[in-house]
């Protein structure tokens, strides 16, 4: 916490390395309780690092759009769009929106850079592409430490995923039960393509 004069802050015993450093503060004045956050990317060696500055700023509203890669599925159901953390930092209250009947929605970005998220109920359903001005979000991510360009975020959902089922097996060829299989793409870059199950009791999973 910041509880030295005007906001000055210290934090002891910080090790050798790269850190990401936050601030956050909520507005509880507002009628909906408005979270303000800045960060800094810092590196730490041998000697105190001073003079960080944070100025925690209001998130931007960023308006979107989801379609469907040709015609809807019947049972498209209800979809959602998620900005995740990059860096994997706990952060609270990260922005989720429900898509409107007519495709749309609406996110609150706070500064810092994120990953898009985008799922619908429909069985095989999957986020094809995404754009926001000229940048491919999906691989450049979205970054709200800058202003947003005043067009909407283009999702396109597709189907037609695939499943992976399989077993587990151990040395003996006995079914194991518990085990969590994990499917990784070569280029890790986007976190809604990792997948994960676990076997059942005869060693069986689905993916």
């Amino acid at each position: 916490q910041a509880n030295g004069p005007e906001g000055a802050f210290a934090i002891p015993n910080v090790s050798p390395g790269s850190y990401r450093i936050q601030a956050q503060l909520t507005d509880l004045t507002a009628v909906q309780q408005n979270i303000f956050s800045a960060y800094q990317i810092i590196q730490v060696s041998d000697t105190d690092v001073e003079g960080i500055t944070l100025s925690p700023a209001p998130p931007q509203t960023l308006a979107g759009f989801v379609k469907w890669d040709g015609k809807p599925p019947k049972d498209a159901g209800p979809c959602w769009v998620a900005l995740n953390g990059e860096s994997r930092v706990l952060m609270s209250n990260l922005p989720r929106a429900t898509v409107k009947a007519d495709g749309d929605f609406s996110l609150e970005v706070a500064p810092g850079r994120f990953e898009l998220t985008a799922y619908c109920e429909s069985k095989g359903s999957y986020m094809k592409a995404a754009r926001l001005g000229d940048a491919d979000v999906l691989e450049v991510g979205i970054d709200g430490s800058e202003a947003l360009p005043d067009r909407p975020l283009q999702v396109t959902m597709a189907t037609g995923a695939g499943e992976i089922e399989g077993s587990v097996l151990d040395a003996d060829s006995h079914p194991v039960s518990g085990a969590t299989v994990v499917v990784i793409p070569d280029a890790p870059k986007r976190a809604g393509l990792f997948q994960n199950a676990a076997t059942d009791q005869n060693g069986h999973f689905k993916l």
